[in-house]
């Protein structure tokens, strides 16, 4: 589902995903937009552990 999510998320990226979901009237709209928040959530945390990883990987190459 990932491919898939990708592109739905692609989709409302310039939202506000967070507002969406509050604003919500009916369940599926609001499961989707809840879907969204989360999924965004974890692409900012995996790029988040991505960057300290190189991050971590440059120190340690620097001085070695």
């Amino acid at each position: 589902m990932d491919s898939g999510g990708t592109f739905v998320f692609d989709m409302f990226e310039e939202m506000d995903l967070y507002d969406l979901a509050k604003t919500a009237q009916n369940e599926d709209y609001k499961r989707l937009s809840e879907w969204l928040c989360n999924y965004q959530s974890r692409k900012i945390a995996e790029h988040n552990r991505l960057w300290e990883q190189d991050k971590r990987r440059e120190y340690e190459h620097e001085y070695q």
